[in-house]
């Protein structure tokens, strides 16, 4: 189970982050937003920068493209920072299991 946990943990953290964005999309209410993006710093952080890297932002407003980039990376690093944690609880659970004495 331990080998499995950071890749269920991606699925679900992407799933649940799309499933949020998602909903603002379809409502138009502010807290699934606030869910998606307030309590989840790194991944904005990282979106920002890389989409900086592609687009000017020297204008007033971003274009459809830029938008659209920036959903699809916010998920994808929140999925990579679940990937992360289930990676750090998998090593933490290897290393705190006892290990069995060698028999002779």
């Amino acid at each position: 189970m331990t080998r499995r946990l950071p890749w269920i943990l991606l699925a679900a953290g992407m799933v649940l982050k799309a499933a949020l964005l998602a909903l603002y999309h379809v409502t138009s209410t502010g807290r699934y937003l606030v869910l998606a993006v307030g309590w989840d710093p790194l991944a904005v952080r990282l979106t920002d920068a890389t989409v900086g890297l592609f687009f000017r932002a020297g204008y007033a407003a971003p274009g459809n493209l830029e938008y659209g980039l920036w959903l699809v990376l916010l998920v994808l690093f929140f999925g990579l920072e679940c990937f992360a944690v289930g990676s750090l609880v998998a090593r933490v659970a290897r290393l705190a299991r006892p290990r069995r004495a060698q028999g002779r």
